[in-house]
């Protein structure tokens, strides 16, 4: 349902947080890490989209994320945090060796550790949902009345392959600093190019330059402009 005033907009926008490098270089990247923290009703909000550089992996940045979330979270005035995660170590790994980390994890996140969906409840809209846990099976119900599925992160180019340039993932090809395949005209953005960051603001920015680079190729056919290959 599209919200319906702006006080309800602001209310569900994501407070996102970037960590960047200030010198970039070769082994360096420019975006070390991001996190989001999402209100889901006026009491509870989701940590979501964390994802770290594997060049931090390791190193406590996701950590450090997840406690400055909490952080905002606190400043925002919602008492609870919550976060479903598949694999338990997805998380503990992250945490730097602090038991002020941990300790600030268990008090302000519900975990479900180790579960995944098996059933949702509700008729016209959500109330409930079933969790089964991977390591013994067994189910319990939790209310909830928000979900978001991550979709993963294998590239859908089947329909690409022998069409145009791929690499071993799966994933298009494009000229560096442009959106081009080796295939002239054809264009690619998204995550379908995209091996680190996969969030929706990168893909409708690349979505915005693709669209370009083909406004660009469609004109300079227009005005009998030689089109490179």
């Amino acid at each position: 349902m599209l919200p319906r005033s702006a006080e309800s907009i602001q209310h569900t926008l994501a407070d996102w947080l970037v960590v960047v490098e200030e010198s970039p270089g070769p082994e360096t990247p420019p975006i070390l890490g991001c996190g989001a923290l999402v209100p889901l009703t006026d009491t509870l909000a989701e940590v979501r989209s964390l994802a770290v550089h594997e060049s931090q992996q390791g190193k406590g940045l996701g950590g450090h994320i997840v406690l400055e979330l909490l952080q905002l979270a606190r400043a925002r005035g919602f008492p609870q945090v919550c976060a479903l995660t598949l694999r338990e170590q997805f998380f503990l790994r992250l945490l730097p060796g602090d038991q002020a980390v941990a300790g600030a994890f268990n008090d302000k996140i519900e975990f479900a550790w180790n579960s995944e969906v098996a059933e949702l409840h509700g008729a016209d809209k959500l109330e409930g949902i079933t969790l089964r846990d991977t390591a013994t099976g067994d189910l319990r119900k939790i209310d909830a009345t928000g979900l978001f599925i991550a979709i993963g992160h294998d590239p859908r180019s089947e329909l690409l392959k022998g069409q145009v340039e791929l690499d071993d993932e799966g994933y298009v090809l494009v000229q560096p600093g442009t959106t081009e395949t080796n295939v002239r005209g054809v264009f690619a953005a998204g995550d379908l190019v995209d091996h680190t960051y996969r969030q929706a603001v990168t893909a409708a920015g690349t979505g915005c330059a693709a669209s370009l680079d083909a406004e660009r190729y469609l004109a300079d056919i227009e005005h009998g402009i030689t089109v490179s290959a």
